[in-house]
């Protein structure tokens, strides 16, 4: 839910008639978050961030210069049919380094794809960039085809959250909502710029949010981890007690069942260690290891 805050502001900052108060602002941030985001998608190895980062500043390049023209409605349009499609592709595709092929391929797509709108003809007959897709303005020349690609592009990201329950995936549901509060009604108060720049403000916190969850939980078991726990113990005043469960025997079990069947195993196990009373919390603690720490509980009381 977090990563709606900038949405919503953005938006209400639409209502209210804010976006021009504060737009130099805006516009520089929205090209230092490009920048950031790109840094540490290469830093993290999140080629999907890239891409998307990427194609919001595009998005927002275009938008702010070239196509803000009014009679370039064509290739609004046809942004708007891209970029959902592309955020949605994104959100069902695996993560790979920016440095893969397909990574860099789409990197160069979303490049191709904008200057592409350029080359679409305007209604007063001049492209703002090479016009020789002519054939193809007609048909963009209706918002009514972008709304339907981004319901059905959100319903694919839906999709792949529910399937995933990824931050990155939920980050992307919301950068869809601020894409169309962007391009759907591109001419209303409703700033582009601030829309994009709160998309990209969510793919931060998404990215910030990602990386805390990595350092602090155990992917496997859903419990906090190791690190978790030492910090928990030096915040701690008073009397607390711990208890350590090691599962018996789990070398033989995952050599003779698979590492599939361990893995199982060491979730069941978190679960029921989820369910302890008395005010203790589970950790995992590493390998087939788990900590129960309870808090204000002398050893006598934790035992009960």
């Amino acid at each position: 839910m977090t990563g709606g805050l900038p949405v919503l502001a953005a938006w209400l900052a639409g209502l209210l008639g804010l976006t021009e108060v504060h737009r130099p602002v805006v516009d520089v941030l929205a090209e230092v978050l490009a920048v950031l985001l790109m840094v540490l998608a290469w830093r993290y190895r999140r080629g999907r961030l890239a891409v998307a980062a990427l194609a919001i500043a595009v998005a927002n390049f275009l938008i702010r210069g070239p196509l803000s023209a009014a009679h370039a409605e064509p290739g609004v349009t046809a942004l708007a049919l891209a970029l959902p499609v592309c955020l949605a592709l994104l959100a069902l595709l695996p993560e790979q380094p920016i440095g893969h092929p397909l990574m860099i391929g789409l990197m160069f797509g979303v490049v191709i794809l904008g200057w592409l709108a350029l080359a679409l003809p305007t209604p007063a007959g001049e492209a703002p960039g090479p016009g020789f897709l002519g054939p193809m303005s007609d048909l963009l020349a209706t918002p009514d085809l972008a709304r339907l690609v981004f319901l059905i592009s959100g319903a694919f990201i839906a999709l792949a959250f529910a399937a995933r329950r990824g931050t990155f995936e939920g980050s992307l549901l919301w950068v869809t909502a601020a894409s169309a509060l962007a391009l759907l009604d591109v001419r209303s108060s409703h700033a582009p710029t601030l829309a994009f720049t709160a998309a990209q403000l969510v793919l931060l916190l998404g990215l910030i949010e990602d990386s805390y969850r990595l350092a602090y939980h155990d992917e496997l078991t859903g419990l906090p981890g190791r690190r978790a726990l030492e910090e928990a113990l030096r915040t701690l005043v008073g009397d607390y007690a711990i208890a350590m469960v090691d599962v018996d025997r789990f070398k033989r079990f995952n050599d003779r069942h698979g590492h599939g069947a361990g893995d199982q195993a060491l979730r069941m196990v978190a679960t029921e260690l989820q369910g302890v009373g008395g005010g203790g919390r589970a950790y995992r603690y590493g390998g087939e290891e788990f900590a129960i720490l309870f808090p204000g509980s002398p050893a006598a009381a934790a035992r009960q």
